[in-house]
């Protein structure tokens, strides 16, 4: 289904200003957002599912992009590039081999594994005190090989749920970094997962723009409006009491989306 065949609801300016305050809060969590663009275009704009996702992906992509670049003009830069290869890396091949199970494996018990494993990082997330000031954001984490190795598990795990459960691979990647490397602040967990996104969403951005596969009317103020929030979200998550109030927001985040799957897997038995 291309733009041309599609028309959607008027796009209002609420519509956007929730999108803004969503790309805000993705930013700040080191997620890509497509958790929230779907939704709104899909159930605000009344696009199909086959046009919005492709779409948020336009905006995803947008998003990470400038929020990376933001984090790299930011004093208090906190991206580390051999975290991003390896996660980029394990990322990768968890996308292809999750891609060729996804209609193969049993969804229901998938929904399960995925809501135990986030309400468990979630509830560590919230109460864990560790490296999520921003004395620790720039601190060089030290790679051995046994977190080399977790590092490309992350960003396995995350490519390979993307296909399978479509969230993004943040949700994953970000407490699996916070939580599992030693010296690894929430700060730099969040700006390595969100490097990570860019090169991820890269790729399917240009096939599905060359495609006609996305709504090309929404496309442009939504990728717009996920530049300012992203900008802005890099901006106040490296004030201290926002890169508390952020980890605080992901552990949050992750208990609601592990009851979402929950009640989808409790619904599919």
């Amino acid at each position: 289904m291309s733009s041309e065949e599609f028309t959607a609801r008027p796009l209002r300016a609420w519509h956007l200003a929730l999108w803004f305050v969503a790309a805000t809060a993705s930013t700040m969590c080191g997620i890509g957002g497509g958790l929230f663009a779907v939704p709104i275009l899909h159930f605000l704009l009344g696009l199909p599912l086959k046009l919005a996702t492709p779409t948020s992906l336009v905006a995803v992509f947008a998003m990470t992009l400038a929020g990376t670049l933001a984090e790299l003009f930011s004093p208090g830069n906190a991206i580390q590039w051999p975290v991003v290869g390896l996660l980029c890396l394990g990322g990768m091949v968890g996308a292809a081999i999750g891609q060729r199970v996804s209609t193969r494996i049993n969804p229901r018990t998938l929904s399960w594994i995925f809501a135990i494993a986030l309400c468990g990082g979630g509830v560590r997330v919230l109460m864990s005190s560790q490296g999520s000031g921003l004395e620790a954001a720039s601190a060089i984490v030290t790679l051995d090989v046994a977190s080399a190795l977790w590092i490309i598990a992350a960003g396995f795990a995350g490519g390979f749920v993307a296909p399978l459960l479509g969230v993004g691979g943040g949700l994953i990647v970000v407490p699996a970094l916070f939580l599992g490397v030693s010296g690894m602040s929430y700060l730099a967990a969040r700006a390595c997962s969100t490097a990570m996104s860019v090169a991820n969403s890269a790729q399917l951005t240009w096939l599905n723009l060359r495609g006609d596969r996305v709504h090309r009317p929404s496309v442009l103020p939504f990728a717009v409006v996920a530049v300012l929030g992203a900008v802005l979200g890099i901006a106040l998550v490296h004030q201290p009491a926002w890169s508390h109030a952020a980890r605080l927001l992901m552990g949050v985040m992750m208990l609601a989306i592990s009851a979402k799957f929950a009640w989808r897997g409790w619904r599919a038995a």
